[in-house]
């Protein structure tokens, strides 16, 4: 079982790397997202 200092530790590791990210990243990520559920949308009304 994970303690509370070892999980904030973890935490602030994890929004680090989110915040190294470019603009141009969260474009591509958020692209993606969006197409995937899209597809998954379209895929479940025409089943």
């Amino acid at each position: 079982m994970m303690d509370t200092a070892e999980a904030y530790r973890k935490m602030e590791e994890a929004n680090k790397i989110i915040q190294d990210f470019s603009i141009g990243q969260y474009a591509l990520y958020l692209f993606a997202f969006l197409l995937e559920t899209a597809l998954c949308f379209w895929w479940a009304v025409n089943m």
